[in-house]
């Protein structure tokens, strides 16, 4: 049974850290820090399961433990609201606990240390889980203490990423609370449980691996993902032709407003407001808010992340070497979670995929021109 536990964790954080190395070598210009990280942090791991499988009996019972730290630092380069957080502090803290978990175990092996208590799992385990619950109970606070980044990115896709992180979040407590108890009460029949109970720890650790590989929301029903993006569009383009067949009072404060927005870029400004273009076209906030109303049918932070989105677009184009974790900077998004729930909003896909697909597009359209 402990052995097929250690393979079985071994063999698929081996799969998934030789998997993502291929695809970083093979997109290493667009491969961000999260994805660089994957491959080590899972040899980390592959490393500690097999150190804590030749410790002696109870590896069962220290395994939820091993799984658990790969799988919180996981969840933190994973979570939404990462930016909230130094996330890369977590993940190396978490190298350095599975590094010395790892030491602690091949000494047990040679007889330096007596075979690990059973305590230690338990108070191990508790201390992982209530980091992870401090980690999101932070991110989600500064989140809201922060008003104005709040209403910037208060659609539909942002509440659905909550969502998401949250049920992650229920399933990691509910393991960690199973586990535990079974570690404490030593039941005959625990050993089986705990089998199954870490089985499906390893199997969200891959789907956490999966969603930052691909730096996508859903992992089985990635379709939904299309449809929540097409609904959102739908839903603009609705407003929009209800607006046209209003009169259009408002046609020469938009041809302004849009002429103002390509000439000076002000949208390259991570702090722009709808005070600041009030000074520069010479109307008011309740007209500015109609005018981009009537003829976009989109707010004024939808407006001018379109401009950002579209210019990040632009960029890319000119310079296909340049990362994700560039484009949202240079083109005046304060986080990369505003810079992809945008870019999904416009371009229907994440940035990380637009950009493979348009740098292989653009790749196969100058072999065209160079043959002929």
């Amino acid at each position: 049974m402990e052995m097929i536990l250690a393979t079985a964790v071994v063999v698929l954080s081996v799969c998934l850290a030789v998997l993502q190395i291929v695809r970083n070598v093979r997109f290493k210009s667009l491969a961000d820090r999260r994805q660089k990280m994957i491959p080590v942090l899972l040899g980390v791991n592959a490393t500690l399961v097999l150190c804590d499988a030749s410790a002696g009996t109870g590896f069962v019972e220290r395994a939820s433990v091993d799984v658990c730290l790969a799988v919180t630092a996981l969840s933190v380069m994973a979570l939404s609201l990462n930016e909230h957080c130094r996330w890369i502090r977590i993940v190396y803290s978490v190298l350095i606990v599975q590094a010395v978990l790892a030491a602690y175990y091949a000494l047990c092996v040679f007889g330096v240390f007596p075979h690990p208590p059973l305590c230690l799992p338990l108070v191990l385990l508790c201390l992982v889980a209530a980091g992870h619950l401090a980690v999101y109970a932070y991110c989600l606070w500064v989140r809201v203490c922060n008003v104005r980044l709040l209403i910037q990115s208060g659609n539909v896709w942002s509440y659905v990423c909550l969502a998401v992180d949250l049920v992650y979040l229920a399933f990691f407590l509910f393991y960690a609370m199973a586990a535990a108890s079974l570690i404490y009460v030593d039941w005959s029949g625990s050993p089986w449980l705990l089998l199954l109970l870490n089985m499906l720890l390893v199997g969200l650790g891959g789907a956490l691996a999966f969603r930052i590989s691909y730096d996508s929301l859903f992992v089985i029903c990635r379709e939904k993902e299309r449809l929540i993006v097409e609904s959102m569009k739908i839903s603009t383009a609705e407003s929009s032709a209800a607006s046209n067949r209003e009169k259009a009072v408002y046609k020469d404060l938009y041809d302004r407003l849009v002429e103002y927005f390509e000439a000076e870029k002000p949208f390259l400004r991570g702090d722009l407001t709808i005070n600041d273009v009030v000074e520069k076209v010479f109307s008011n906030k309740l007209y500015i808010s109609r005018a981009i109303s009537h003829y976009t049918g989109r707010n004024f932070c939808q407006f001018v992340n379109y401009y950002r989105v579209m210019y990040s677009v632009d960029c890319f184009r000119q310079n296909t070497d340049m990362k994700v974790s560039e484009l949202w900077s240079v083109c005046g998004f304060n986080s990369i979670v505003s810079y992809n729930m945008a870019f999904r909003l416009f371009m229907g896909e994440n940035p990380s995929d637009w950009c493979r697909s348009e740098k292989i597009r653009l790749s196969r359209k100058k072999t065209i021109f160079a043959a002929d």
